[in-house]
C-alpha cells in the first residue's frame, strides 16, 4: 500500500473508531457538525501549476482545489487549509501564494474566512485558487477557524495563520504524523527568517522559533493554530474551536487541553516552519504576552496537568521568570541596603543566573548582530518580569476572586454555574473568559 493510501486509510480508521460516539451536537450554541499594504517579503511570484496540475471547481464545497498529476492514480488524502482574515489584506495574498506552493502527496484546498476588516478581498485574492467564506465580522478567531471548517468531509483541517508564509514542504510535514497515525494533531514553528522586520518582529519570531525547537514530541494540553494540523474526524468529535473566545489567542490552547483529556495526541513538529510576517510594535508584544499568560494560567488551572507542559513555561523558563522577578526586586531594594556591597554581590548572582537560562535564545540573538542582542535581551528581561505578574494575578484571579463569587453565591442561595452545563447565560460566559 502506498503512503497516501496508507493516510487515507489511517483517517478512515480514526472516524470509524469514533463513529459510535459522533453524534450531531451544537457546542455552546455556536457550531453544528455533521455526526496596511506590505511588500512581499519572501520571494512569493505569480502562482504557476507544476507540470500535470490541474485546478478543478469542486461545486459541492465551492472551493479549488489544486491537485497532483491527473496521472498519479494513487489515493491521496484531502486537505483543507483554514485561514482566518481579520483586517489582514495587507499579506493575505502572499499568505494564501505560499500554501499553494506547498508540496507534497496531498489534494489541497484553500478556504479564507473574512472575519472583518478586509476591504476588496475578493479582489486581493483574484485569480487565486481559494474560496472566500464570511462570519460577518464576528471579531473571533475561534468562530472564523469553525466557519472554514464545516462542511469539510476530507483528511485533515490545516490552519494557518494570516501573518504567515509556510514553507513549501511545511504541510507535508504537519500531516505526515497524521498519515502515519503517529498523532491526531500536529503544530509547526516560526522559521528564523526575519529580514526586513522591524525589531519587536524579529525579536516575537526568533524567541518562539528556539522556545519551540526545544520541545519536540507530544504535548500535553496544547494546540497552535498559527501552524496547525488536526484529523477532521478528531475536529468533529472536539466539535470546533470554543467560540466564546474573542480575538485570537486562547482558543487553541482550549483545544488542546480538551484533545489532551479525551485522550489524542498532539505532536509538536518543529520542522513544520513558516514565517512570521506580522509587523507589530513593542507596545502590541506587551500587550499580547500579558494577555496570553492570563489565558495560559486560566488553562492550566482548568486542566490537569502541570503548568510546565506550557511550551513558554518549562522549568528553565520559570526560573528565568524567578530570576527576573527576584533581580528586580534586589533593585529595588538596593537604596534601602544595609550592606550595599552584599546587595550587590547577590545582583550580580541574579543576574548571571538569569542570563544562563536564557543563554539558548541569545545565542539565537547573536545572528542579528551585537546591535540586536543587547535590547533584544532587555526586552526579554522585561516580558519575564511580565509573565511574572501574569502567575500572579492568575493566581490572585483563581483563588481569591472566585472564592469571594463563591461567597457571594452562598449567601443568595444561588448555585454556580458550571462551564459543563453548556448554558448560554452570556454574562456567565464572559466572565469564564475575561478572568
Amino acid at each position: 500500500m502506498s503512503h497516501s493510501a496508507s493516510c487515507v486509510t489511517n483517517h478512515l480508521n480514526l472516524c470509524l473508531r469514533g463513529s459510535l460516539n459522533l453524534q450531531s451536537k451544537t457546542y455552546w450554541g455556536a457550531m453544528t457538525f455533521p455526526g496596511n499594504d506590505q511588500p512581499c517579503p519572501r520571494d512569493i511570484t505569480a502562482l504557476s501549476m507544476r507540470d500535470g496540475e490541474s485546478y478543478d471547481e469542486d461545486a459541492q464545497h465551492r472551493v479549488l482545489r489544486r491537485s497532483p498529476s491527473s496521472s498519479d492514480d494513487r489515493i491521496v488524502p484531502l486537505v483543507r487549509v483554514v485561514i482566518p482574515a481579520c483586517r489582514a489584506t495587507g499579506l493575505i495574498r502572499y499568505a494564501v501564494l505560499a500554501v499553494l506552493a506547498s508540496r507534497g502527496p496531498f489534494t489541497l484546498e484553500v478556504i479564507v474566512v473574512d472575519d472583518g476588516g478586509n476591504d476588496d478581498l475578493e479582489e486581493i485574492l483574484s485569480g487565486l485558487p481559494a474560496a472566500i467564506l464570511s462570519t460577518g465580522g464576528s471579531g473571533s478567531a475561534a468562530v472564523a477557524r469553525n466557519r472554514g471548517a464545516e462542511d469539510f468531509t476530507g483528511s485533515f483541517l490545516v490552519f494557518i495563520d494570516a501573518d504567515v508564509l509556510v514553507d513549501s514542504r511545511c504541510i507535508e510535514t504537519l500531516i505526515e504524523p497524521l498519515c502515519s497515525s503517529s498523532a491526531e494533531a500536529t503544530v509547526g514553528n516560526y522559521s528564523r527568517n526575519v529580514r526586513d522586520l522591524p525589531f519587536a518582529a524579529r525579536y516575537k519570531q526568533l524567541y518562539i522559533s528556539k522556545i519551540y525547537q526545544r520541545r519536540a514530541g507530544y504535548l500535553q494540553n496544547e494546540f497552535w493554530t498559527a501552524i496547525g494540523a488536526i484529523d477532521a474526524c478528531v475536529f468533529r468529535r472536539m466539535v470546533g474551536f470554543d467560540p466564546r473566545f474573542k480575538g485570537a489567542g486562547g482558543e487553541d490552547t482550549d483545544l488542546g487541553r480538551r484533545l489532551t483529556e479525551s485522550g489524542f495526541r498532539v505532536l509538536a513538529v518543529p520542522a513544520a516552519l513558516g514565517d512570521h510576517r506580522h509587523l507589530l510594535s513593542l507596545w502590541q508584544l506587551l500587550k499580547n504576552d500579558w494577555r496570553k499568560g492570563l489565558l495560559a494560567m486560566e488553562n492550566h488551572f482548568e486542566s490537569d496537568g502541570s503548568l510546565s507542559e506550557n511550551r513558554h513555561a518549562t522549568g528553565r523558563d520559570m526560573l528565568a521568570v524567578g530570576s527576573a522577578t527576584m533581580l528586580i526586586a534586589a533593585l529595588l531594594a538596593m537604596p534601602f541596603a544595609f550592606a550595599p556591597m552584599h546587595e550587590s554581590i547577590i545582583f550580580s548572582l541574579l543576574a548571571a543566573l538569569y542570563l544562563s537560562t536564557r543563554a539558548d535564545v541569545l545565542r539565537v540573538f547573536s545572528s542579528q548582530g551585537v546591535s540586536f542582542v543587547f535590547p533584544a535581551c532587555g526586552l526579554m528581561f522585561l516580558l519575564d518580569a511580565t509573565r511574572s505578574g501574569c502567575f500572579i494575578t492568575g493566581i490572585y484571579r483563581r483563588f481569591f476572586v472566585r472564592s469571594q463569587r463563591a461567597a457571594t453565591n452562598e449567601t443568595s442561595n444561588e448555585v454556580p454555574l458550571e462551564i459543563d452545563d453548556r448554558v448560554h447565560d452570556e454574562e456567565y460566559l464572559h466572565s469564564r473568559l475575561s478572568i
